[in-house]
């Protein structure tokens, strides 16, 4: 609560958002390659892993964005959640997803609109 705070007037509100996804990540990426190939992963070495990660996301990120521009696709138009589904841009592919648990730490993940990726 304390980061939301601070960045929340800054405007980087999602940045700081879009961090914490990243380190909760790699923190269970971690953890999978302990418990299921029991390779321990340094600290140093995940927090490397962890900017990359974030560095390569970014840079996607920004070419995506630039190339919807040179398609003239208007801002904010793609990744924004929308009552009605609409066709995505030449090129994209768009898909939806859910996830849940309940308090038995048992959960699971979907995917629904599978068809609409054929249209």
């Amino acid at each position: 609560m304390a980061l939301l705070a601070l960045y929340e007037p800054r405007g980087r509100l999602a940045e700081v958002l879009q961090l914490v996804a990243f380190v909760l990540w790699r923190i269970w990426k971690c953890r999978n390659a302990l418990v299921f190939t029991g390779v321990l992963v340094q600290p140093c070495d995940a927090v490397a892993l962890l900017l990359k990660q974030v560095d390569e996301f970014t840079e996607v990120q920004a070419a995506g964005q630039t190339q919807l521009q040179q398609r003239g696709v208007p801002p904010g138009s793609v990744g924004e959640a929308g009552s009605v589904w609409s066709c995505p841009p030449p090129g994209f592919v768009k898909l939806w997803g859910m996830g849940g648990s309940n308090r038995k730490r048992r959960g699971g993940v979907g995917a629904q609109g599978w068809h609409r990726l054929f249209y």
